[in-house]
């Protein structure tokens, strides 16, 4: 669960990852699904990605990867972050681009969040 607020927008979602990790390449999905609040009004907000990216070598290692929208393709968000191979702690930043059903960006909302496997 995620709740932030930015530019007087307040987004609580469910964001989901889901990561493997094979000879430093990274590959998986990222979903988010929730409601962005302007204290007027209210968007539900869902999308899918499919990601990939590199990890470094070591218990801390760097981590970037991109995602792509599977419904906007060419769509991409860049993520990058620390994980720690000892405790299983992912920490990342990028930004979650919301798009309309033209695919055009309407609000790009930066996340910063850790997660444990």
């Amino acid at each position: 669960m995620f709740n932030g607020m930015d530019q007087g927008l307040m987004l609580a979602a469910n964001l989901q990852f889901s990561l493997t990790e094979a000879s430093g390449v990274v590959i998986g999905t990222f979903a988010v699904q929730g409601r962005l609040d302007d204290g007027r009004s209210q968007t539900d907000v869902a999308g899918t990605h499919i990601l990939t990216g590199t990890v470094a070598s070591g218990d801390v290692a760097t981590v970037s990867f991109t995602t792509e929208s599977d419904l906007c393709l060419g769509h991409t968000g860049d993520f990058t972050g620390i994980y720690y191979r000892l405790t299983g702690v992912l920490g990342v930043a990028g930004p979650v681009d919301v798009v309309d059903a033209s695919c055009t960006v309407v609000l790009t909302y930066p996340i910063d969040l850790a997660m444990r496997r």
